[in-house]
């Protein structure tokens, strides 16, 4: 009789583990970056030759979580690394500015956002247009 007690202990305590053990799995997947999107001010002139275009992204999160990115350029190959932090799942903007000189020919750059991580994904381009000086 002592040894049903003790298998019946034993698989009671094995079921209760494996429960707990699922929950927290379940409740414990990290959180991903779900979209992100990036908008440009129209140009702000800083004197005759020179504009600034003010730069704003958009990252949506499905949970807390520290979020990666880098702002991709056109004009820049070695981008500088970034990040913040979601305390819940949200939409928080970031923000940067594009200086550009005139030149004598019009100017096409883009602008993205790529995600590095809680997971990778990266914003669809948004296309400056500079003006030629005159």
């Amino acid at each position: 009789m002592r040894y049903k007690q003790i298998v019946f202990a034993f698989v009671v305590l094995c079921l209760c583990f494996t429960a707990f053990t699922a929950e927290s799995v379940a409740h414990s997947a990290p959180a991903k970056v779900t979209k992100v999107t990036v908008s440009a001010s129209p140009p702000i002139p800083i004197d005759n030759r020179e504009l600034r275009y003010d730069l704003t992204g958009s990252i949506t999160t499905d949970g807390p979580a520290t979020v990666n990115y880098y702002w991709l350029r056109s004009d820049i190959k070695v981008p500088s690394a970034n990040r913040i932090t979601f305390s819940s799942a949200g939409t928080q903007n970031v923000t940067s500015h594009l200086n550009v000189v005139k030149t004598s020919q019009v100017q096409r750059l883009w602008v993205q956002i790529k995600i590095t991580s809680p997971n990778q994904i990266i914003s669809k381009q948004v296309e400056i247009i500079v003006p030629a000086a005159k």
